[in-house]
């Protein structure tokens, strides 16, 4: 299996390349990178059909918190609008949990919105339930397997509520509240 991390344009590139080679039909490909910029809408089905791909979210997701984001956002972008991508989802997701800080905080104030966000905030988000981890600062959310096919991007398999494990194998802002260091996780 080849697990490709590409991003820039020289990526569709590759894929074509790839499939033009006859690789793809040999090679399984997982990704958690494609699909960021639609690439599988551009693509022929012949050219990523099979791909594996991990986010987690994608517009497929069935609960009626998603089918009301959906709703909203297409009413205002459009119905023609093309897939929301994972990218989109997670800014929309951490600006819903910033403002849930800044509700509980009652304040802008930085230290008292992030002593909110450290107290186990989380939203019903389109993607299922989003929280922060408290020593990470990371959330801990659902991780999805889709299966392209189509030109749609179909989900195969879900983990609930997966915490960051990797980064809380090495940060813990609870014991080192004043820790800015960049950590390169070695697995």
């Amino acid at each position: 299996m080849l697990v490709s991390a590409l991003v820039g344009g020289a990526h569709m590139s590759f894929y074509r390349q790839w499939a033009a080679a006859g690789l793809h039909k040999k090679i399984p490909l997982a990704s958690t990178t494609f699909a960021g910029g639609n690439e599988q809408i551009v693509l022929s089905p012949d050219e990523c059909d099979g791909f594996l791909v991990c986010y987690n979210y994608f517009e497929t997701i069935d609960n009626p918190v998603n089918t009301a984001f959906k709703d909203r956002f297409h009413k205002r972008f459009g119905a023609n609008y093309p897939n929301i991508t994972e990218l989109a989802m997670g800014t929309y997701q951490g600006f819903n949990l910033w403002a849930q800080g800044v509700k509980k905080a009652g304040t802008l104030d930085r230290i008292k919105v992030i002593e909110a966000l450290e107290s186990g905030i989380s939203i019903d988000a389109p993607s299922g339930k989003v929280s922060i981890d408290a020593a990470t600062h990371h959330c801990v959310l659902n991780v999805n397997i889709a299966e392209v096919r189509n030109k749609k991007l179909n989900i195969v398999e879900t983990f609930q509520a997966q915490p960051p494990s990797d980064t809380s194998a090495v940060c813990n802002l609870i014991k080192n509240p004043r820790d800015n260091q960049q950590y390169v996780i070695k697995l």
